[in-house]
C-alpha cells in the first residue's frame, strides 16, 4: 500500500516536472517567433529555400571583380596610380624566398607563453599571396606569376590552414579533422577569390589541387557541422554573435561563390550564409551600440558587408543582407561613438587611437543612405591587401547608390540608451576642443575588460586619460585567467573606483543603472550607480555621477558618492599614457604633447593620498594614478573635476 502511494506521488511529481518543461519549452518557442534576433540553432538546410536561391544564381561561379583577362577595369584601376606601393612591395615579395611555416615555428603557441609568432607568421604568408595576386592582376606580365605559384604550392601543401589557438588539440595539424576559424576560412576565401582571378594561369594538376583542399578543408567542414550539429566543432562560431559569425561565414560563402561548379551546392553555401549571419545582428545592442569596440566594428561588421555585396551581386540583389531595419543602427555605431576629431574610445580589446575603416564607412553611407559627409568620398588609399577588398575596387552595391543629399548634422550627443553609453561633445566652432565618452554596460561584453563606470576624455586629438585598451595577444589574456593575470583587463587598470581594496567582477550581473540623465545644450548630467559591479557585502551603494559642461571654459566633473554597512576603504583612479605631476595638495596635472588635463580632487575627507603606478602590459605601458581616502569611511563622496588647461 505504501508502495503504491510513493508511486502515486512519483507520477503526480513527474507529471508536474513534464508540465513545467513544456510550458519552458513553450515560452522558448514564443520567444523565439516574437524576437527576430533569437540565437538561430544548427537546423538542416532548407532546401526550398536552396530552390529558390539556385534559381537566383548564376549558372558559372563568380568570385570579387573580374578574372585577370577582362582587362578594362583592372587597366583602369592601375592608371590611377594607387598601387605604387602594393606594387613595389610585390617586386620585394617575388625575389624573396617565400617562408615556411616550420613544426617549430607553429608550435611556439603550446605552452601558453607565445602566440604571436605563429599567428604573425601565418597571416603574414597569406597576405604575402595576395598582394603578389594583386599586382598580377594590375600589370598582367606575368612577372609574379612564379613567386605566385611557389607560395600556393607551399601553402597548399601545409598540413594546415589554421592558427594554432583554433586548433588546441591538433587535429587539423595532424589530419584529423578540419574546422572553420578566422584563418583556416581566410586562407580558404584568398585561394578561392586567387584560383577565379588566375585560373587560366594555372596548371591542371594545381587546379585540381586547390579545388580537392577547399573541399576538404572548407566545404565539407561546413557541411558536416551542419549535419551533426557541431558535434565535432567543426564550425562554431556559425552560432557565435561577435566577429567570428560575420567573418567566417563571409570567407566561406564567398570562397563557394567563387570556385563550386554545381549552382545548388553553390545555393546550399548561400543559405547557410544567409541563415547563420543573423546570429551576428544578435550580438549588436537593439540601439546598434558595438561592444567590441571600433576595431573590430570594422572588422566583424565589415565582414558583413562582404558578406551582403557577394550574396547582392550573386542574386541580383534579390538577397539583401542590409533589408533588416537593424544594420541601419548597426551602421551609425562608429559615427555616434565618435567623441570628436575622427577619434574613437579603446572600449575592451579595442586598441587606442583606432578608426573605423573608410572604404566601408563609404559604403554603408551610400548604401544607406547616412547623410555623412565625412564619408561622402572614398578613401583615396588601400586600406588592406586581402582580397575580399576587391569588393571595393570593382562595381558593388554602392556603385550606382546615390549620397544622401540631406547631410546629418553634428550632434553634442550620442546616446546609446540599451548600452548605458554616453558620448558628450563641445559646441560646434567652440573653443573647447573637449569630449568624452561615459560608459555603462556591464561585465560580460564581448572582448569584455571590467570597466563599468569607465570615461575617456580627448582633448584635441589627444587621449589623455581613458580605456587604455587592447594588452596582448597571449593565449592566456583570451582565456579564463585574463582578469586575474592583466591589470589592463581588469577594472584596476581603467578610471573606476577600487572599494575596500576589491575591484569589479566579471559577469552580466555587474552592470551599470542609469538612475539619472539630465541632457542640456550647456549641460549633460549622467548617473549611474554601480554597486553590483562591487562583491563587497558592506558596500551599501555607489553611485558615480558624470557632469559635462560644454560652455567656453568647460569641464567634466566625475564624483563618486558611496556608502557601507561599516568604515571601509575607497580610492578611485585616472589612467593616462601620458606624463603628469602634482601641482597642489589637491591638483594634478596632466601633459599631453600639446594639450593639458588640470585635475582638481575635492573629498568628504580632509586628507587623501596620491600615487601612481606604472603597468607595462601592452604595446606602451599607462600609469595609474589612484586617489586614496586616508581614513576609513562609512559614507562619502570623491570629486575629480577635469578643466582644460
Amino acid at each position: 500500500m505504501v508502495v503504491k502511494e510513493n508511486r502515486i506521488v512519483m507520477y503526480k511529481k513527474l507529471k508536474i516536472l513534464l508540465t513545467c518543461l513544456f510550458l519552458f519549452a513553450l515560452v522558448l518557442q514564443t520567444k523565439a517567433q516574437t524576437d527576430p534576433y533569437a540565437l538561430l540553432t544548427l537546423a538542416p538546410v532548407d532546401l526550398s529555400r536552396v530552390k529558390e536561391i539556385e534559381a537566383m544564381l548564376p549558372n558559372q561561379p563568380k568570385g570579387i571583380g573580374d578574372p585577370i583577362e577582362m582587362r578594362a577595369r583592372w587597366d583602369s584601376l592601375y592608371r590611377t596610380n594607387k598601387f605604387k606601393k602594393l606594387i613595389s612591395e610585390a617586386d620585394s615579395i617575388s625575389v624573396s624566398p617565400f617562408p615556411k611555416l616550420t613544426p617549430a615555428i607553429y608550435m611556439s603557441y603550446f605552452g601558453g607563453k607565445d602566440s604571436e609568432t605563429s599567428k604573425r607568421f601565418i597571416m603574414k604568408r597569406r597576405m604575402l599571396l595576395t598582394k603578389l595576386v594583386w599586382a598580377e592582376c594590375l600589370i598582367n606580365k606575368g612577372k609574379y606569376m612564379p613567386a605566385i605559384l611557389t607560395a600556393l604550392t607551399d601553402i597548399l601543401n601545409t598540413p594546415t590552414w589554421t592558427f594554432p589557438a583554433e586548433d588546441q588539440k591538433k587535429l587539423n595539424y595532424d589530419g584529423k579533422l578540419y574546422t572553420i576559424g578566422l584563418s583556416s576560412s581566410a586562407y580558404g576565401s584568398d585561394i578561392a577569390e586567387s584560383y577565379y582571378l588566375l585560373k587560366s594561369k594555372f596548371s591542371a594538376q594545381m587546379r585540381q589541387q586547390i579545388l580537392t583542399l577547399l573541399h576538404q578543408r572548407i566545404f565539407e567542414p561546413t557541411l558536416n557541422a551542419i549535419k551533426n550539429k557541431n558535434a565535432n566543432g567543426e564550425f562554431t562560431s556559425l552560432m557565435d554573435t561577435g566577429n567570428h559569425n560575420s567573418v567566417t561565414l563571409a570567407y566561406v560563402t564567398m570562397a563557394a561563390l567563387a570556385v563550386i561548379e554545381n549552382k545548388e551546392q553553390r545555393a546550399v553555401f548561400v543559405a547557410i550564409g544567409e541563415r547563420y549571419s543573423k546570429n551576428f545582428l544578435r550580438g549588436y545592442l537593439e540601439d546598434g551600440y558595438c561592444t567590441e569596440g571600433v576595431g573590430y566594428y570594422s572588422y566583424g561588421f565589415g565582414h558583413y558587408t562582404f558578406l551582403r555585396d557577394a550574396l547582392w551581386q550573386a542574386t541580383k540583389g534579390k538577397i539583401d543582407l542590409f533589408s533588416d531595419p537593424k544594420v541601419s543602427k548597426m551602421a551609425m555605431f562608429a559615427p555616434k561613438a565618435e567623441i570628436i576629431n575622427n577619434m574613437f574610445p579603446a572600449i575592451g580589446d579595442c586598441v587606442q587611437y583606432a578608426k573605423p575603416e573608410g572604404q566601408l564607412m563609404h559604403y554603408l553611407n551610400k548604401n544607406l543612405g547616412l547623410g555623412l559627409a565625412a564619408y561622402n568620398d572614398a578613401p583615396s588609399y588601400m586600406e588592406q591587401p586581402a582580397l575580399c577588398y576587391l569588393m571595393y575596387y570593382f562595381p558593388n552595391a554602392a556603385t550606382a547608390a546615390k549620397l544622401n543629399e540631406i547631410e546629418k548634422e553634428g550632434t553634442i550627443r550620442d546616446y546609446f540608451e540599451k548600452a548605458g553609453v554616453l558620448t558628450v561633445r563641445p559646441i560646434k566652432g567652440s573653443s573647447f576642443n573637449f569630449g568624452a565618452t561615459l560608459k555603462g554596460g556591464h561585465n560580460a561584453e564581448h572582448h569584455n575588460h571590467n570597466d563599468v563606470g569607465s570615461y575617456t576624455i580627448f582633448v584635441g586629438t589627444e587621449l589623455l586619460t581613458g580605456d587604455v585598451g587592447l594588452a596582448t595577444y597571449t593565449p592566456k589574456y583570451f582565456g579564463k585567467e585574463r582578469y586575474d593575470l592583466y591589470k589592463t583587463t581588469a577594472s584596476y587598470g581603467h578610471n573606476v573606483p577600487l572599494v575596500n581594496g576589491i575591484q569589479q567582477h566579471f559577469g552580466k550581473d555587474a552592470r551599470a543603472v542609469v538612475s539619472k540623465t539630465s541632457f542640456t545644450n550647456n549641460k549633460d548630467v549622467f548617473e549611474l550607480d554601480i554597486t553590483s559591479a562591487y562583491k563587497d557585502p558592506s558596500l551599501k551603494q555607489l553611485i558615480r555621477t558624470f557632469t559635462y559642461d560644454r560652455s567656453a571654459k568647460g569641464y567634466l566633473m566625475v564624483t563618486d558618492r558611496f556608502s557601507f554597512n561599516t568604515a571601509s576603504t575607497f580610492e578611485t583612479t585616472i589612467i593616462t599614457r601620458y606624463g603628469w605631476k602634482k601641482t597642489s595638495d589637491n591638483t594634478i596635472e596632466i601633459n599631453g604633447e600639446k594639450e593639458k588635463l588640470k585635475v582638481t580632487i575635492t573629498s568628504s575627507k580632509s586628507s587623501f593620498t596620491i600615487s601612481d603606478e606604472v603597468i607595462d602590459e601592452g604595446p606602451k605601458p599607462f600609469t595609474r594614478i589612484a586617489i586614496k581616502l586616508n581614513d576609513k569611511s562609512s559614507a562619502g563622496f570623491v570629486t575629480m573635476k577635469f578643466d582644460k588647461l
